[in-house]
């Protein structure tokens, strides 16, 4: 989970995969089953002002369904998941000022509704500045996700951790790919230099 990366780097060997989840959709228990069962975790970044409501953003082809209620959180916590923080009303960070108050409310009302200290955050929408970074660090949280893609810690700051987004036109094949290569936009000439790559490695150990 992303705690575990976070409070320890180097604690997974070889390329490991994070799952994490935004917003808390109801219908994000049934994902939580699937993974659960096959003995895998991840992490739900949640709004907090909106538990148990239907959305109070725009509809902007989000899911036809209400977030998580405190008793569907807590099952996912009872199943090793980890709930983290995504603002507490769903708001563009960069259009507002930055409130370190606003943020240790969404902090402090995770803390109430399930009993578990929240110090990480998802940037609603992926966006942030400077200044939307020293609003989550004066209110105490320790590390932020954005949506840029490529390796997790590439820039090496808590607080610009990058992600893969899974859309729902991903096939098999392009997720795949963007496993590998920790990008989106994974084109011909990518591929070329992938094999002719992995060609290089296999005759190498047969010398």
């Amino acid at each position: 989970m992303v705690s575990q990366l976070m409070a320890d780097p180097d604690c997974f060997g070889g390329r490991t995969t994070l799952i994490t989840f935004d917003d808390g959709y109801i219908d994000n228990v049934e994902a939580a089953s699937a993974l659960h069962r096959r003995g895998m975790q991840a992490t739900w970044y949640v709004v907090s002002g909106s538990v148990g409501h239907e959305p109070s953003w725009p509809f902007d082809c989000r899911p036809a369904c209400s977030l998580m209620a405190v008793a569907e959180l807590r099952q996912l916590q009872t199943v090793g998941m980890e709930i983290r923080s995504h603002s507490l009303p769903q708001r563009r960070m960069i259009e507002i000022d930055p409130e370190a108050q606003r943020l240790t409310r969404a902090k402090s009302g995770l803390l109430n509704l399930l009993g578990t200290e929240v110090r990480a955050f998802a940037y609603t929408y992926g966006e942030f500045d400077n200044a939307c970074t020293a609003a989550l660090q004066e209110a105490g949280y320790h590390s932020a996700c954005t949506t840029a893609p490529r390796w997790t810690l590439r820039d090496g700051d808590p607080f610009r951790v990058r992600r893969l987004t899974n859309f729902n036109v991903d096939t098999l094949g392009t997720f795949a790919r963007e496993l590998v290569f920790a990008a989106h936009d994974v084109d011909r000439a990518d591929m070329e230099r992938y094999w002719a790559q992995r060609a290089m490695q296999r005759i190498a150990r047969q010398g």
